[in-house]
């Protein structure tokens, strides 16, 4: 069985996540309305961000789905 993909830009604030989905959006689906910080849209949409990052609560979740996970990091000490 083929399942339905999702992708789900998950990281921390201040890691410039923004500019990721962005990118994300540009490469993969430029035409999509770009959303975050909410998981409620995760079934209408391809791509999601959010700063929650506990993958493992998105896995149970939305089991359905084949997740991607795309994550930033910033280290500015």
């Amino acid at each position: 069985m083929i399942r339905e993909f999702k992708i789900i830009q998950s990281s921390p604030p201040h890691t410039g996540s923004t500019l990721l989905l962005n990118l994300i959006h540009g490469y993969l689906s430029p035409d999509e309305k770009i959303h975050w910080n909410t998981d409620r849209l995760i079934d209408k949409f391809l791509i999601t961000k959010t700063h929650n990052i506990n993958i493992e609560y998105y896995e149970k979740k939305y089991s359905q789905y084949k997740l991607f996970f795309i994550m930033s990091e910033r280290n500015d000490s």
